[in-house]
């Protein structure tokens, strides 16, 4: 009966027979809400909402509970458990369809927000960084227009990966960090000259997604922490290879 209303509405539905069978799914596949039974053999979906919150926090994975117990405590318990919400049995169509929508859209709007929260926290500059592209930029304007041009435009590509609206979402493709990254890198040869040398080893036709802004900060990091903290300078070798 639950399935048939929720499948109705265009959710995806999966099925499971006991507590432990549902903790199992949860380990191979990403959900987005768990509905379960309050009254389970063997295990109680108190005891299942309690396992739930041991590997994911109430944000992350809503729970909601039915359950034909009506009593205060017996909700409380639900709550103190760690579910979201609770709907009693005998179950309105009306009310489950609505607190599963509001459960959703919710664990949704707080994935969105806390996705934008992180792109913004990445894409902050380091202000030493921009000062010493600009003044490069300056420098090379009196001596090398051509060379003050490609800088430019590499700067520019780096200030328009680094805010990139794509920034905000779970994964994006490898080829748009590495463009990132190779602007960086770019500028700081520009800089540095000889103390930076790159090598690059990429496989073609790599279907990979990651997290946005991954990689930059990580070169970033061996860039001014291990290669610029030699008087010689170094080589900094990048290899999808090693990576994936």
């Amino acid at each position: 009966m639950l399935t048939y209303l929720l499948e109705r509405e265009n959710y995806e539905i999966f099925t499971v027979t006991s507590a432990m069978e549902g903790i199992a799914q949860l380990e191979k596949q990403r959900y987005d809400l768990v509905i379960s039974d309050v009254m389970m053999p063997q295990v109680s979906g108190y005891e299942l909402t309690r396992l739930i919150r041991e590997r994911y926090s109430i944000s992350e994975l809503p729970i909601l509970l039915l359950t034909a117990r009506t009593r205060n405590e017996d909700i409380l318990t639900g709550f103190q458990s760690g579910a979201n919400d609770y709907v009693k049995k005998p179950v309105d169509s009306t009310e489950l369809k609505a607190r599963v929508r509001a459960l959703i859209e919710l664990k949704l709007s707080i994935e969105e927000r806390v996705r934008m929260e992180g792109a913004w926290l990445q894409s902050q500059i380091q202000p030493h960084f921009l000062y010493n592209t600009l003044n490069s930029i300056a420098a090379l304007g009196e001596i090398d227009l051509p060379k003050m041009q490609a800088l430019l435009e590499e700067f520019s590509n780096y200030l328009q990966l680094s805010f990139d609206f794509k920034n905000s979402d779970p994964m994006v493709p490898l080829e748009h960090e590495l463009s990132l990254v190779r602007s960086y890198l770019y500028i700081e040869q520009e800089r540095f000259r000889d103390r930076i040398k790159v090598c690059w080893e990429i496989e073609p036709n790599i279907n990979v997604f990651l997290p946005p802004l991954s990689i930059q900060p990580l070169v970033e990091n061996a860039v001014r922490h291990g290669i610029l903290q030699r008087k010689e300078g170094g080589n900094y070798l990048y290899s999808n290879k090693s990576i994936f």
